[in-house]
């Protein structure tokens, strides 16, 4: 049976199953016979199309869902957009475009986790890097509190934790228990760099306090 002919819940479907193997042709056929690049999939987590393909590596069906409207915005049963598809699978590529097309940096999923605290949970760190060159909130807060820097330190990561801290990231940001990065870490490196650090921050505001009151 043609795109054409199919009844639209198949259409929805079959261009769902086409995004997700990667076949441009049929995705291409499927969109100009009316197929809805929105339709969310009850199967899968109620992803769309975009998120599907994002989630498959399949760049050229991204490339061409997003020329035809699909809507980088949109999100699954747990909130996540396509971009944070990108971000948990380590697709930089597809990060990268999903931004150029409109896709918001600072978007939140059911957990308040951000793309940029995504990377830190799932340790992407080239995708954490990019987030960042790109203007992605380093002091963001998820759902319990904490931030990016909190998240790099309970997962043992210096590197993150230096390149946070050379970004801004505020070292004396606590989570919903109180604790910050320094008293939540673990990792003999990042406790030295953060107690470097922190004492320094909190002079710099302390400083700039004073010279606003003046």
């Amino acid at each position: 049976m043609g795109a054409a002919a199919m009844a639209a819940p198949a259409r929805e479907k079959a261009l769902w199953e086409a995004a997700s193997h990667g076949n441009v042709p049929e995705v291409v056929s499927l969109l100009d016979s009316g197929a809805r690049t929105d339709w969310a999939n009850d199967d899968a987590f109620r992803s769309a199309p975009l998120a599907a393909a994002v989630r498959h590596g399949r760049d050229a069906v991204v490339k061409v869902l997003l020329d035809r409207g699909a809507n980088p915005e949109a999100k699954d049963t747990s909130g996540y957009t396509a971009v944070m598809v990108a971000v948990v699978t380590g697709q930089l590529d597809l990060v990268s475009m999903l931004l150029d097309a409109g896709a918001d940096i600072e978007a939140t999923n059911d957990g308040r986790l951000t793309p940029l605290l995504l990377c830190m949970v799932a340790d992407q760190d080239d995708v954490a890097r990019h987030l960042i060159d790109r203007g992605a909130n380093v002091d963001a807060k998820d759902s319990g509190g904490h931030t990016p820097l909190i998240w790099a330190a309970l997962r043992r990561n210096s590197a993150m934790v230096r390149l946070l801290l050379e970004r801004g990231a505020d070292a004396s940001a606590r989570e919903s228990r109180g604790m910050t990065a320094l008293s939540t870490c673990r990792n003999d490196e990042c406790r030295a760099v953060l107690r470097r650090v922190e004492p320094l921050q909190r002079w710099h505001r302390r400083r700039l306090l004073a010279l606003w009151r003046r």
